[in-house]
């Protein structure tokens, strides 16, 4: 879900979600490799 204009909310909504589901982007590969909450 896209709420934001700003890059660096929206990656942080990305490391510190709950689940994870990731297009096969950099962008969200890195927030995902960086969150420490995500049920693995």
């Amino acid at each position: 879900m896209y709420l934001s204009n700003n890059t660096i909310i929206d990656f942080q909504l990305i490391q510190y979600a709950d689940y994870l589901i990731l297009s096969n982007s950099s962008f969200s590969w890195s927030a995902a490799y960086l969150n420490t909450s995500a049920k693995k």
